[in-house]
């Protein structure tokens, strides 16, 4: 089962990514980079690295096969080769936490369920098909285990995947793009915050500023893992002395404490974060904190 978390077209640079469950319930993530408008199938072993391995030479020829057939054709009329910059990657559900909280508090069958169910399909980004996943778990738990108490990591990830728009990979690491506002905290209120343990409410990361925001994770062990950095722009505007529109970053929510990056990766993380700032625009997000915020870059 292949689920295309998302397909983007930049500058003749076609990027394909998605996920995938074989027959043994093992869990892949994967991405196809390609250039030219013409494709052979056959390439997809070699350019992998995969032809010594029957297991992920199933997988990646079952994914070949089903987006030339069902999901390119939109993208253009002929097929592709050249693939630049491909993996297959085995994970373990913990590569989404999310996905590892879904199988200990609904299990690993939900999981199969929620792969049966976006079987084929395509989605705009990674943030759009874990809000899906978020809104089908919650609905499950109305439906069928509202009485039942969640743990407060379960809602605190169910109410990110409600806020969540998009990821931004980086070196060992992503930049998870958020944006909350008061329609989706009164969405959050009327279906997730039911769940939440009696007097536990202070370890639940429930966001009362709106904006966009950046939530910054670092990948260890095979998954990533949401730190203390939250990181946003000034939406009135705020020029580094230096030049460059300042980010700002302050310590959020009970998640991993970790020493701040150095100046060569805040470098790139701010690149990345500016890029969605002229897409999106200044006004659009969260105020950093009057009394915790602090220069993240320009330094």
């Amino acid at each position: 089962m292949n689920i295309i978390t998302s397909i983007s077209n930049q500058r003749e640079l076609f990027q394909i990514s998605g996920i995938s469950l074989d027959e043994k319930q093992k869990f892949y993530v994967w991405r196809l980079n390609f250039r030219s408008p013409s494709f052979q199938i056959a390439q997809i072993d070699k350019v992998m690295g995969i032809r010594k391995s029957k297991k992920k030479r199933k997988i990646a020829q079952d994914i070949s096969n089903r987006m030339r057939i069902n999901r390119l054709r939109h993208v253009t009329r002929s097929h592709f080769e050249q693939f630049l910059n491909t993996f297959l990657l085995q994970v373990d559900y913990s590569y989404y936490p999310l996905f590892s909280l879904i199988k200990r508090h609904l299990g690993e069958e939900y999981i199969l369920d929620i792969f049966k169910t976006l079987d084929n399909q395509i989605f705009k980004n990674e943030g759009h098909f874990l809000k899906v996943v978020g809104e089908q778990a919650v609905s499950h738990i109305l439906e069928r285990e509202a009485n039942q108490k969640k743990s407060n990591e379960f809602i605190r990830e169910l109410n990110l995947s409600y806020t969540l728009e998009n990821s931004i990979p980086y070196h060992n690491g992503k930049v998870e793009i958020h944006k909350s506002s008061d329609s989706i905290k009164k969405e959050i209120d009327s279906n997730i915050m039911q769940f939440i343990p009696t007097n536990r409410n202070q370890a639940v990361d429930i966001d009362n500023e709106f904006g966009y925001h950046f939530h910054h994770c670092i990948a260890r062990g095979g998954k990533y893992i949401r730190t203390k950095i939250l990181l946003t722009f000034n939406p009135k505007g705020s020029i580094h002395p230096t030049g460059g529109e300042q980010l700002f970053w302050e310590e959020h929510g009970p998640y991993l404490k970790i020493q701040i990056p150095g100046k060569s990766k805040r470098e790139k993380i701010y690149h990345e974060c500016n890029k969605v700032r002229v897409t999106k625009g200044q006004s659009v997000f969260r105020n950093p904190s009057e009394k915790k915020a602090q220069h993240f870059f320009p330094l």
